[in-house]
């Protein structure tokens, strides 16, 4: 049943916020294995496309995946129901508050910018060159349901001004409400050191 596996959704990710990786064991993991964690993600979101009560449908999971992503898929008790309570998050907020600018930091292989129908609403994706160097290929061609979508490359373990990156994206309004949604970054090498948050 979709409501009930909605409620636990929440549950999971309220659990798994309070649960992230140890951040020495983060600093191991190297920066093209974000990469294969994007592609083991969109494996999940791909996998519960497939449900007749999936929680969402995900066109462009098994394209962002690829083989290595489909092989290995990430577990479905966090990515799942982090996928849904995000999609929910980001529709009330246009709907019911204005809000019109969304920011993915950690964005991944997230594909909402092809899936979710709100045309007025522009995205801006944060996350490794590296992991855009594999995205963008496969996204040349398809249709956007959101007025714009922005890849912001930035390395946020460097130390970086990764907002400083965002401010200069022409389309890009640090007056306007904006919806921040943050994925996994935490468990991300120097996730828990953003930086202020001066945008």
């Amino acid at each position: 049943m979709p409501s009930l596996r909605r409620a636990f959704a929440v549950a999971a990710v309220l659990f798994a916020a309070k649960t992230p990786m140890p951040r020495s064991y983060a600093q191991k993991m190297p920066k093209a294995s974000h990469a294969f964690t994007a592609k083991m993600c969109a494996g999940s979101r791909f996998l519960e496309s497939q449900r007749r009560d999936a929680l969402f449908v995900d066109p462009l999971a098994s394209k962002l995946a690829g083989p290595e992503g489909l092989q290995q898929p990430m577990g479905d008790w966090i990515m799942v129901p982090r996928t849904r309570f995000g999609d929910d998050f980001i529709i009330e907020h246009y709907t019911q508050r204005g809000v019109r600018q969304l920011v993915l930091l950690g964005a991944g292989m997230d594909a909402r910018a092809y899936r979710l129908r709100l045309p007025e609403l522009k995205v801006f994706e944060v996350d490794l060159p590296i992991l855009f160097q594999d995205k963008e290929p496969l996204l040349e061609g398809e249709t956007l349901r959101v007025q714009s979508r922005t890849a912001v490359p930035t390395d946020f373990s460097s130390g970086e001004d990764w907002s400083w990156r965002l401010r200069q994206c022409p389309d890009f309004d640090p007056r306007q409400p904006t919806v921040w949604l943050l994925e996994g970054l935490m468990m991300r090498p120097g996730g828990q050191n953003l930086g202020k948050w001066e945008v």
